[in-house]
């Protein structure tokens, strides 16, 4: 992978930079994840076979590094039996998603991280989680 990365032209290769392992592990990244890589923003990557494999894009897309741009977030939605109406969490995790489900499921579930946003789920649901 590192040999692909170094051949792309430069003029591709300066929209992104590699992250090697312990750059991971200092943001919580997947162990068993060697190297990664993050582009600047307003840069995607390009999933076609065509060339270019990297370049400039307005809109959505992934892949940054959280660090770096605090401004990117996505929504999270939720409806249907178990929802409360009109409910909102100004900010969860994906770490959050679990113990989410694992209330609106009313299962027993110990996260090794994140926790079941509160107020989003009809009265009940809630407890088997525990508060946020």
């Amino acid at each position: 992978m590192r040999r692909l990365l170094s051949e792309l032209p430069v003029s591709e290769r300066k929209l992104f930079r590699v992250l090697e392992r312990p750059d991971l592990a200092a943001i919580g990244a997947d162990p068993g994840a060697v190297l990664s890589s993050a582009p600047m923003q307003g840069v995607r990557f390009n999933a076609s076979p065509q060339a270019p494999a990297v370049n400039r894009s307005s809109g959505g897309t992934h892949g940054f590094h959280p660090e770096e741009f605090e401004g990117i977030y996505t929504g999270f939605v939720a409806w249907g039996a178990g929802i409360r109406k009109g409910a909102v969490a100004p900010m969860m995790g994906l770490e959050d998603i679990a113990p989410f489900i694992a209330a609106l499921l009313q299962l027993k579930f110990d996260a090794p991280d994140g926790v079941a946003p509160m107020g989003l789920l009809e009265s009940g649901a809630e407890s088997a989680s525990g508060p946020r």
